[in-house]
Formats: structure tokens, C-alpha cells, sequence
């Protein structure tokens, strides 16, 4: 076995045998004659095909139903009284942030990582709960002191859901990750769609009833309803062990893909940088009452931001079958492939800059007044970062989180983001002009920063990993 040096985990297969043909499974798939190997190729390809419609359909009818859910409260309740609902949007969006997108793609990779083995994830439960019960300490500690401001008319329901959502968060997280670890995408892609067509039917029903705005925000506890039909449960018997052994005559060495290491530090990293995404990308209605930037401003806000980061839940749900990919392009050490897929990424991040600064100038003044009615203070230039920002973070997510927790390379996944965020924090304190045009720019300027940066660490260890020294500074290796 071949170490590079200073990645010892990190080897070229030296019998020179391609581990490409093994199944996900562990079962080798060697190619047969008369081109058997091809057709089974081309069976995968159409498997991961139609994995990746389901999880498209699932995300796509998310998005639109929180849009559904946003048109629904604003009309019915009308902007300045919909501006707590749009600051609880903010806890449900760091939530799931700090809980559930890391929870989910944490287990994806143990398991995969692990060769099936779900013991790992199953003796974690207890320690994920307990962060639970600590993120949601934080977010209530931090809804109360900011009561006033928040939440100016009515405090204890919408304290009781800042205080309950994370709960909800990691069960949505554990549930995705098995799934999806497993390979049940039919099931995933309507997990992914139930969690917000329930809160917007309910929320409708609410209406219909002529419910308060406070019972309409309740209403987003029931997205969660959907750990009734999928309840989340890990194997942790004999039959695990079993089946992770099964798999690892497939070739695929566990020594290789990151199991050895200490999986908490993995989440921790993840759970830190996603939580500073989702603070930059959907801080802004809490920010905009915390600074009393106006009655309906925070509100105007989260009705734009819920269409613009309608590509952003897209491609985090097709996401969920691109991890495990990844993963096996690590464990398999396919760093041509990891490097290709680094450089592709910067190029679409460009083509998709352009083609959402363009989208969002022209299109979205047009499209916000179709779904929510009235007129938006925002200007063409802010339309067009938010359509810019909202397309370069598919690019940032690709590389900033999946490509880099695959490689377990956790100080990357945490100093991307942090560049980030304190690039986004100076523009917002010390750039002129209003508080919107700041905010938008920091979040464009965020997502850029965090894509180059992390292509730049995840390039680096690519390299290594192949082989090769790139110059760098001595004191860090990502």
C-alpha cells in the first residue's frame, strides 16, 4: 500500500486493479465478455438518472410549496403582521442548518464510508439528541432576548417553535440520511416533498378557518409529521457488521475513506459551516426587525428570498444522491475524476453567476408581484444579485460541502465559510448604502468567496492525494 506523505489515509491502488466496476453494494461487478460490463454501466447510469428525477421532483414541489406557504400567509395576513413568521422562517432555516443538512449527510457518509455498517450512526443517537436539546437552548435564549423586536405582538407561541424546530430538524435529517443512504430515493424524493406540502396545506386549512397568524405559524410543525410514515431507525445488530464485511470484499478499503477517523469532528465541521450559509443566505428578515429596518421589510424580504433560493433547494436535494457518489470517488481514489469535477465547478460557477444576475434583473420584480401582489422596494441591481447569488451557491454547495466532507477534510469545510461570513459581516457593517442592497451583496459576495476558497482546498487535496506537492504554506494542510 502506497502512503503520500502527510495523508497516509490517502492511496493509489497498487496491484494497478480498478475498483470502479465494485458495486455500491460490495458485490464486484467484473466485466463480462461481449460487453456485459458496458450494459451494467449503463444500468447505473440510468439508476442514478432516475434517482436523481425523483429527488428533482421531490425538491421542486418543496420549493414551490414554501413559496405556496409564504403567498398564503402574506395575503391573508398582510405583510406587517406576516413579519414574525418570516423571523421564524429565519431559526427553521439555521436549524436546519446547524441539524438537519449536516445530520443527513454525516450519516450518508458513515454508512457508505463504513460499507453499510449503520452501528456507527446508531451509538451517535445520543449525542445527536443532546446537541439537539443544546441548539435548541441557544435559538430560544436568542428569540427571548430579542423578543421585542421579533416578535412585538405575541411571544410564547412563536418562542415555543423557535425552542421545537430544532427537534424536528434532526429527525428531518436522520430520516433523509437513511434513506438516502440506503438507496430508497422513491421514498426520499416524497419525504422531501411532504415536509412543506403539509406545512402549506395546513397552514391553508388555518386560513380557511380564519385562524390567527400565530396559529399559521404553527403550522410549520407539521412538516415533521412525516417521522410517522418514515421513522427513522438504525441497524446496530450483528446483521450490520455482517453486511459492512460483505461489502468490503468489493474491494473498497475502509482504511482509505476517512472511517478511521473520529466521525464527530466531520459533523461538527459541516454543522459549523452550514450554519454560517444559512445565516448569510436567510439571516436577513431577522436582521432587517432586529435593526427596526421598517414595518414589512423583513417580510418583503422572505417573500423574495423564498422564490430566489428555489435552484439553492433543488440542487441541496439532488445533492442527497451526489454525496454517496462522491464518497466512492474518494474511498476509491478516482482523483482524476475529484479534480475534473473541482474544475467544472468553477466553470459553472461563472455561466450560472451571469445567467442569474441576468434572470433576477429581468425577471424578478415580475414574478414577486405575480405570486405575492403589492410592490416590492427593491431595485433591478438587487434583483439581479439575488438571482446571482441564488445560482453561484449550487456551485458553492458542490465543492464547499459535499466535495469536501467526502474527503474529510474539515478544516477546509470550516475556513471556507468562515472567510466567508466575515467578508459578508464587513460589507453589511461598513459598505454604504440601505440595509437590503448590503445584504444582498454581502450574500453574493459570501457564496463566491466560500466556492473559490474551498476549490482551492479541495484542489490541494486532490493533488496531494494523487501525488502531487503543489507550493503551499507549511502550517496548513487542508
Amino acid at each position: 500500500m502506497t502512503e503520500t506523505p502527510g495523508h497516509p489515509r490517502w492511496t493509489d491502488d497498487p496491484s494497478g486493479r480498478s475498483t470502479a466496476s465494485a458495486d455500491v453494494t460490495g458485490q464486484d461487478r467484473p466485466d463480462a465478455p461481449g460487453g456485459g460490463g458496458t450494459a451494467r454501466a449503463a444500468d447505473r447510469g440510468v439508476t442514478a438518472a432516475r434517482d436523481g428525477a425523483y429527488l428533482a421532483a421531490g425538491t421542486a414541489v418543496t420549493a414551490m410549496s414554501v413559496a405556496l406557504y409564504a403567498a398564503i400567509g402574506a395575503r391573508a395576513y398582510g405583510d406587517d403582521a406576516f413579519d414574525p413568521i418570516a423571523v421564524i422562517w429565519t431559526f427553521w432555516a439555521v436549524s436546519n442548518a446547524c441539524l438537519s443538512f449536516p445530520i443527513q449527510h454525516w450519516v450518508i457518509r458513515s454508512i457508505e464510508s463504513n460499507h453499510g455498517d449503520e452501528s456507527l450512526v446508531s451509538s451517535a443517537l445520543g449525542r445527536i439528541w443532546a446537541w439537539t436539546v443544546a441548539i435548541s437552548l441557544v435559538l430560544g435564549g436568542v428569540g427571548w432576548i430579542y423578543r421585542d423586536s421579533f416578535f412585538p405582538d405575541s411571544t410564547a407561541e412563536y418562542l415555543f417553535l423557535v425552542a421545537t424546530i430544532p427537534a424536528g430538524s434532526t429527525l428531518i435529517g436522520l430520516i433523509r440520511g437513511s434513506l438516502a443512504a440506503r438507496g430508497r430515493f422513491r421514498s426520499l424524493g416524497l419525504a422531501i416533498a411532504f415536509e412543506n406540502v403539509a406545512r402549506a396545506a395546513t397552514g391553508l386549512v388555518v386560513v380557511l378557518l380564519d385562524g390567527s397568524v400565530q396559529f399559521y405559524g404553527l403550522a410549520l410543525l407539521a412538516g415533521y409529521g412525516i417521522g410517522l410514515v418514515y421513522p427513522p431507525r438504525f441497524d446496530r445488530t450483528e446483521r450490520s457488521r455482517e453486511r459492512s464485511e460483505h461489502r468490503v470484499e468489493g474491494d473498497v478499503s475502509s482504511a482509505s475513506s476517512g472511517a478511521d477517523r473520529p466521525a464527530g469532528g466531520l459533523l461538527v465541521a459541516v454543522t459549523a459551516a452550514s450554519t454560517l450559509r444559512q445565516l448569510v443566505r436567510n439571516g436577513g428578515p431577522a436582521l432587517l426587525a432586529a435593526v427596526q429596518a421598517g414595518a414589512g421589510a423583513p417580510a418583503e424580504l422572505f417573500q423574495a428570498l423564498s422564490v430566489f433560493r428555489s435552484p439553492f433547494l433543488l440542487a441541496q436535494g439532488v445533492a442527497t444522491r451526489l454525496t454517496g457518489w462522491i464518497t466512492l470517488l474518494v474511498v476509491q481514489h478516482r482523483t482524476a475524476q475529484l479534480r475534473r469535477l473541482i474544475i467544472g465547478t468553477l466553470v459553472a460557477g461563472v455561466g450560472l453567476a451571469l445567467i442569474g444576475f441576468t434572470g433576477g434583473a429581468v425577471l424578478g420584480k415580475p414574478v414577486l408581484k405575480a405570486i405575492y401582489g403589492g410592490d416590492f422596494d427593491f431595485t433591478t441591481v438587487d434583483f439581479g444579485l439575488l438571482g446571482a447569488g441564488s445560482l453561484v451557491s449550487i456551485s458553492s454547495l458542490l465543492v464547499s460541502t459535499l466535495i469536501l466532507t467526502a474527503l474529510d477534510a474539515r478544516r477546509s469545510i470550516v475556513l471556507a465559510w468562515v472567510c466567508a461570513f466575515g467578508v459578508a459581516v464587513c460589507w453589511i457593517a461598513l459598505a454604504p448604502g440601505g440595509a437590503v442592497r448590503r445584504l444582498v451583496v454581502a450574500q453574493f459576495l459570501a457564496e463566491v468567496v466560500a466556492m473559490l476558497i474551498s476549490l482551492w482546498l479541495g484542489n490541494l487535496r486532490t493533488s496531494t492525494a494523487s501525488g502531487y506537492r503543489p507550493v503551499r504554506s507549511a502550517w496548513w494542510r487542508p
